[in-house]
């Protein structure tokens, strides 16, 4: 995965600045000591973390792949990719969501903003498609266990759990 990511960075760069950006961009992910290290196993969830950076990569590099192309396989490709993002590390996958509604709101340059959030709605749909799946799944499974996880994930937004220090508004 982070060999794919290699060439993803480069288009990435490439697409949105110039080929010596993607060069430099790409070169510099490579070079990484710290992503090295989770390469080689260095950390507790290497392989979560490597997985979670490939998916949202792969759904920001498949939005800009949208934003230049305007093609509908970007557009199902981006709520595949964060759907898997979901699946490895939860609700944070749905950050390239966040920049696609943003930019609907603050770009002046959207020609047709109802068409555009439909295909948001399309790509949030094929993303709920990818992850709700095994959600479903687990609540019939492994029902107590499961809503154990979901109430014990959500006291994060209320209160300082897990010994850590600080307010809310420190996180």
């Amino acid at each position: 995965m982070s060999s794919i990511l290699i060439l993803i960075i480069y288009r990435l760069g490439k697409l949105t600045i110039n080929a010596r950006v993607g060069y430099i961009a790409s070169f510099l992910f490579a070079v990484c000591n710290y992503l090295l290290d989770f390469n080689t196993g260095q950390y507790n969830t290497d392989h979560n973390d490597i997985a979670f950076i490939f998916y949202v990569t792969l759904s920001i590099w498949t939005y800009t792949e949208y934003l230049f192309e305007k093609k509908s396989r970007y557009m199902w490709l981006i709520g595949f990719f964060a759907g898997l993002a979901i699946l490895t590390k939860w609700l944070t996958g749905l950050v390239v969501f966040s920049g696609w509604g943003i930019s609907l709101f603050f770009i002046q340059g959207v020609r047709n903003k109802i068409t555009e959030y439909k295909r948001i709605v399309k790509a949030l749909i094929v993303c709920m498609l990818t992850f709700l799946p095994w959600q479903i799944y687990i609540l019939l499974n492994f029902r107590a266990d499961s809503l154990a996880e979901y109430s014990y994930s959500s006291r994060h937004f209320f209160e300082v759990i897990e010994r850590h220090k600080g307010d809310y508004w420190y996180y």
